[in-house]
């Protein structure tokens, strides 16, 4: 299946509002790719398109507030994922040094 499709398949389905989300599960089903498939459109789309995850399940943005605070919201996340990873990146420059 090409890219474009994956992406067509995928919105396709998704609807705009929190009061519409769709679960991974559901979002699979409905788009016909199944699980595997879904993971690699997801990623294509979110190089495109808006498209909010939260506790709810997946949905497009109903207004630009709130695509931005889920953008705000996974940059923090991401930027605390990667703090959490600075004794690693130390460890790995101090032993290349060593060597």
């Amino acid at each position: 299946m090409k890219q474009d499709d994956l992406i067509a398949s995928v919105m396709g389905v998704l609807k705009v509002g929190k009061e519409n989300a769709i679960s991974f599960k559901e979002l699979a089903n409905k788009s016909k790719l199944g699980i595997g498939r879904l993971v690699h459109a997801l990623s294509y789309c979110n190089k495109e398109f808006c498209i909010i995850k939260d506790e709810n399940g997946y949905y497009l943005p109903e207004n630009v507030e709130q695509a931005k605070k889920f953008y705000f919201n996974e940059v923090n996340f991401k930027k605390d994922k990667l703090g959490k990873l600075k004794g690693t990146r130390q460890y790995i420059i101090d032993q290349e040094n060593l060597a």
